[in-house]
Parts: C-alpha cells; sequence; structure tokens
C-alpha cells in the first residue's frame, strides 16, 4: 500500500512545503525529485534483474540435500518486495 500510494504522499508534502520556499528553492526541487525518481526505478531494475534471481538462486539451493525448499506463492511475493523496496532505498542514498 505504502509503494503504490507513495506518489500521491510525495505530492502532497510538496504541496505543503512548496509555499515556504524561496524561488531559489522552487528551481531547484524538480531536478532533486526527478533524479530521485530515476534513481528508485534503477535501483528497482537492478533488484529484480540481478539481486532477485540470485538471492532465489542461493536460498533454493543452499541446504537443498537436507531440506527441500517450499515456498508459498506470499513468501515468495513478500521476499521479493521487501527486496526490490530495499535495493531501491538504497540507490537513493549518497
Amino acid at each position: 500500500g505504502v509503494l503504490l500510494s507513495s506518489p500521491f504522499i510525495i505530492y502532497q508534502i510538496t504541496l505543503f512545503v512548496l509555499p515556504g520556499m524561496t524561488a531559489n528553492e522552487r528551481k531547484t526541487i524538480l531536478p532533486i525529485t526527478l533524479s530521485s525518481l530515476v534513481l528508485f526505478i534503477v535501483g528497482l531494475i537492478f533488484g529484480y534483474l540481478l539481486i532477485a534471481p540470485a538471492a532465489l538462486n542461493f536460498f533454493i539451493n543452499y541446504g537443498s540435500e537436507v531440506v527441500e525448499p517450499f515456498w508459498s506463492f506470499e513468501q515468495y511475493f513478500e521476499f521479493i518486495i521487501a527486496l526490490l523496496f530495499s535495493t531501491a532505498i538504497a540507490f537513493q542514498l549518497p
């Protein structure tokens, strides 16, 4: 829910903060917001294409001789969402 509603939340926060900003600050908010969005999307793509397959391969093959891996769809979906969201947030850090 938070992931899907985050653009609206960010928009509302921007509308709240914008009247208190100077003209120079208003000019810089658009490039910062766009670059943050681009970095978030690049982090999602990186996590989906590189990290998720490697992590799933590791978890499926690790200890497969002893225990048969059995994941439900809910467990798989929660793992992928957490992995992608954390990777996308990490890409926004300096």
